[in-house]
């Protein structure tokens, strides 16, 4: 479970992301997304995340206006770290 101090703090920097990708994004009438899913967020360990991860932008190429996300909503119980994992391996870690 994410601590809810710990959500106020997570959501400011996803946020910043956001707006950040949303800056330099090219104007895409149809983007294309990618979803982890959520039993692999809540279940999973960091480097299933990773993986799950590094496949979607495989898939994805390079293709513009790609939008990865979580699905529409993050379960209860999901763990911080996970979350962090999908920044870390999409800013190249």
């Amino acid at each position: 479970m994410i601590p809810r101090k710990s959500r106020s703090s997570l959501i400011p920097r996803i946020r910043s992301i956001c707006q950040s990708a949303l800056q330099t994004a090219p104007d895409v009438p149809s983007p294309h997304a990618g979803f982890i899913r959520e039993d692999l967020l809540t279940k999973g360990t960091p480097e299933d995340v990773r993986r799950a991860v590094r496949s979607i932008l495989k898939t994805a190429g390079s293709r513009p206006g790609f939008i990865l996300g979580t699905s529409d909503f993050l379960e209860e119980g999901t763990p911080e770290r996970n979350l962090e994992v999908i920044m870390e391996t999409v800013l190249g870690g």
